[in-house]
């Protein structure tokens, strides 16, 4: 009995521990936390939200995480967003023109 209940206790600890990555531990999955935290959206598309900055380069994704990390507002994290953005752009012009 008492092993069961052990076993079962680390079940739900691993359990935890992976919902907890899921949520938190990833930046697209942080990135959207605090983007639905912040702007009061209460019928936020997580996974969708998510989903959607996998396609982001890891470099902007990195930037665009610390930019999320000290914004205090929701308007700053849309100036993240759109500098994030803004820059993905000039990349990309930059590139076609070199061709």
């Amino acid at each position: 009995m008492r092993t069961a209940l052990v076993l079962l206790s680390l079940s739900a600890a691993v359990g935890a521990g992976v919902f907890a990555y899921g949520q938190w531990g990833n930046p697209q999955a942080r990135a959207c936390t605090k983007i639905a935290e912040r702007c009061g959206l209460e019928d936020f598309d997580h996974e969708a939200c998510t989903k959607d900055l996998e396609q982001i380069p890891e470099g902007e994704l990195a930037l665009l995480d610390e930019c999320l990390d000290q914004s205090d507002s929701c308007i700053e994290l849309v100036a993240c967003s759109a500098g994030s953005l803004a820059r993905e752009l000039s990349d990309g012009l930059a590139k076609g023109w070199a061709r």
